[in-house]
């Protein structure tokens, strides 16, 4: 590789490493919004206003994928990171690679990222000018599953019914025709609170601060650190979280 095959390579890695850290940080805001937002939505249920309730969890859906595509979106930059020496002479030489630089040019149209933006001049230079048109504009090569997180439809009246079983059953509420709460004692009746004030129902304080969505899109967690450091230049666990996220 030449000097000016190196820079590049250099402001490249560079540059996903803040995108990385864009990336991760808009996950934090968005899942703990999101999990703001079906408390509103439990409290809606209560209230009795069911079709508001519908209504917003067409919004809260969305959000839901918008979250799964940024830990996507990660995990392709990650694999770049990990693999940008396959770059070489206006070419890669790797099809995950190539896989990964046509989701991120094409999904940087639709997610508020300016991070990945920036990849559009970076990458005219390390490869091709028509590759990177290319890439923005035909989504040949991307995953379906991709493309659907990247373009959501409206959810179907099934999913949002489903969204609204799940949250009647997280915060146990009654709803004629959609969940009948089972009756609680004393003992049960009893409601914690968080660090925060926030009521801590009997899901929040299990495993996720969310309620059990089935069936239903879920914020992807992070893998538990180990005690053996990661090797930077292995992505055989990435590309198995890519597999996870595609499903």
């Amino acid at each position: 590789m030449n000097n000016n095959g190196s820079q590049y390579t250099s402001r490249l890695k560079a540059l996903l490493k803040l995108a990385i850290n864009r990336l991760k940080l808009l996950q934090q805001k968005k899942t703990a919004i999101n999990k703001q937002n079906r408390r509103n939505l439990s409290q809606l249920l209560e209230a009795g206003k069911i079709e508001a309730c519908r209504i917003r969890i067409e919004n809260l859906w969305q959000e839901d994928v918008n979250v799964e595509l940024l830990e996507i979106l990660e995990l392709y930059c990650e694999l770049i990171l990990a693999r940008s020496s396959r770059i070489v002479d206006q070419e890669i030489r790797d099809q995950r690679v190539e896989e990964a630089v046509h989701v991120l040019l094409y999904a940087a149209q639709y997610v508020d990222v300016k991070e990945l933006a920036n990849l559009r001049p970076l990458m005219s230079h390390m490869v091709t000018k028509e590759y990177v048109e290319y890439a923005i504009e035909n989504t040949n090569g991307i995953p379906d599953k991709i493309i659907q997180k990247i373009h959501v439809d409206v959810p179907s009246a099934e999913l949002v019914d489903s969204y609204m079983l799940e949250i009647c059953k997280a915060y146990e509420i009654s709803v004629p025709g959609i969940y009948e709460a089972p009756e609680r004692n004393d003992e049960v009746n009893s409601v914690a609170t968080d660090k925060s004030g926030d009521v801590v129902t009997p899901n929040d304080a299990n495993e996720s601060a969310q309620p059990p969505t089935a069936g239903l899109p879920s914020t992807p967690s992070q893998p538990p650190s180990t005690s053996k450091p990661a090797d930077p230049n292995s992505t055989e666990d990435l590309w198995a979280r890519f597999a996870a996220l595609k499903k």
